[in-house]
């Protein structure tokens, strides 16, 4: 079978799984979009006889792919020289061509995720409004760029011997001299909201701030699901956001979700037509868990860097392939195929072309 992974050229997921899926003696089409639109000619065809692609002098049908993984795409921009409104227009005619390249796959294809699902999984507030409605417990929410409202709900929870903490939608770091800096979760009060100037122009999540005994990662592959609680609160940079400690060993143990948690991802993950997704939960001192949010392309690898036992690697692949429900090879281990000399060859191609066939 041959496979098509859709990631940036350095991600290391899309390395080790396409080395584990060669290493299985399946194809891979590893493809990450071009620094611009003209560094790479690109077509797809369909008429009455066919539908297929022509991609760098290469060409596939569409029904050459029984599965492509939409790992991560980035934006194509177009090359320099253009005029201001001529590279508006080439902007969103690339957008439009490059975000829909893969979409006459045939319909006998499975995706990890289809296009459109994947930007709806993505909403923030979708996911909140559904995981509410099926019977998660949330944290109260206020999602807003209105200064006073903001204010009021923070100080309405402050009355409540409540704290706030402020959310972005999405993952944003900087540089800063030699290092990156990212934003990750933040207590907030009506003083910094009153005296920051960017506050219409920056909408964010505000959510009341929920006592932690831990915090569960789970992740899930179909039905299959793979958990672990962070100690967080013993961390002495993961207190408010896990994601703010740099490393993670001596933290993490594996755990399985409550049964009528477990359920209701299920139904979260049907609700918004997914089949792969990382959810994250805080568990609070009575033992009661507290919907965060979902990540329908989440990292997985680094928590069996940390505790093996998880196999998350052999378990996507299994679930990616179909090999759950069929002929079993020996497990992989993500330690020995991520310094394969195979994962290695891979990923420096993927690097150097951004387009590679394995």
């Amino acid at each position: 079978m041959r496979f098509l992974i859709i990631s940036f050229a350095d991600d290391p997921h899309a390395h080790v799984v396409a080395a584990a899926l060669h290493e299985l003696g399946h194809g891979i089409v590893l493809w990450d979009a071009p620094s611009a639109s003209s560094a790479l000619a690109a077509s797809l065809r369909l008429d009455r006889a066919q539908a297929d692609w022509d991609i760098g002098g290469r060409r596939y049908d569409s029904r050459d792919f029984a599965a492509i993984w939409l790992r991560r795409r980035r934006p194509v921009p177009p090359p320099d020289g253009l005029h201001e409104d001529d590279y508006r227009f080439a902007c969103g005619e690339a957008e439009r061509f490059y975000a829909n390249l893969w979409s006459i796959a045939s319909p006998h294809t499975r995706w990890l995720h289809e296009p459109q699902l994947a930007s709806a999984a993505e909403n923030k507030p979708l996911q909140l409004a559904i995981a509410r409605r099926i019977g998660l417990a949330i944290p109260p929410t206020l999602i807003s760029n209105d200064r006073q409202r903001i204010m009021d709900f923070i100080e309405h929870a402050h009355g409540e011997g409540q704290q706030v903490i402020y959310k972005t939608f999405r993952p944003v770091g900087w540089h800063e001299q030699t290092q990156v800096r990212l934003k990750h979760t933040t207590p907030v009060s009506a003083a910094d909201i009153r005296d920051n100037p960017f506050v219409e122009a920056v909408p964010g999540i505000y959510q009341h701030r929920v006592a932690k005994q831990f915090e569960v990662r789970s992740t899930f592959f179909g039905t299959r699901e793979i958990s672990v609680a962070i100690d967080s609160q013993r961390h002495p940079q993961g207190r408010e956001d896990w994601r703010s400690a740099l490393r993670l060993d001596g933290y993490l143990g594996t755990t399985s979700l409550p049964g009528p948690i477990y359920e209701k991802c299920l139904r979260l993950m049907a609700a918004m037509q997914l089949e792969t997704a990382c959810f994250d939960f805080i568990v609070d001192a009575h033992g009661d868990y507290h919907f965060l949010e979902l990540n329908q392309q989440g990292q997985f690898l680094w928590i069996e860097e940390i505790c093996p036992e998880t196999a998350l690697l052999d378990a996507f692949v299994a679930f990616f392939t179909g090999r759950e429900h069929g002929r079993r090879h020996e497990p992989f281990a993500l330690s020995a195929i991520a310094n394969s000399a195979a994962c290695a060859e891979i990923a420096q191609a993927f690097r150097k072309e951004r387009f590679v066939h394995v």
